[in-house]
């Protein structure tokens, strides 16, 4: 790992100690993991990659991690449909694209429309949080694949 991997590492624990999140060994190694790896992956990458580490930890603490991590901003969950929860390690507002057949995952950095304007509209109703929009569709390599 790079010391750029490292500093990162450190600005995320010095965020979670001042958000008051307890700082386990377990916790450090899922980072270490998540920043080593990039990219999108499920808490069974995560779970079979720490077991290395930690052969005693179980998938529902990777789980439980995860959603601190998620609550803090850290990564972002990728919900899709007949798969399991994907995790983002870009924590800021962005957007997916997932191909329809291999299932790949790639950020979308877009502004699609004013969330304020949006928030106000809905306010009576809804307290609007977050949000995120997914996009479907083909990969250029399935799309070839499919060709030929």
């Amino acid at each position: 790992m790079d010391s750029s991997g490292l500093k990162d590492i450190n600005a995320k624990v010095e965020y979670l100690k001042k958000n008051k999140r307890r700082i386990t060994p377990q916790l450090l190694e899922v980072l270490r993991i998540i920043s080593r790896n990039g990219g999108h992956f499920t808490a069974s990458d995560i779970y079979n990659e720490i077991k290395k580490t930690f052969p005693s930890i179980s998938l529902n603490t990777v789980y439980c991690i995860l959603k601190k991590l998620n609550t803090v901003g850290d990564v972002q969950e990728v919900v899709t449909l007949g798969k399991e929860t994907n995790y983002c390690p870009n924590g800021k507002q962005h957007h997916h694209v997932i191909c329809t057949k291999c299932k790949k995952i790639e950020d979308v950095e877009l502004k699609l429309f004013d969330i304020n304007a949006v928030k106000k509209q809905m306010e009576t109703d809804y307290e609007i949080e977050n949000y995120s929009v997914m996009f479907n569709g083909f990969c250029k390599v399935c799309r070839v694949k499919g060709a030929s």
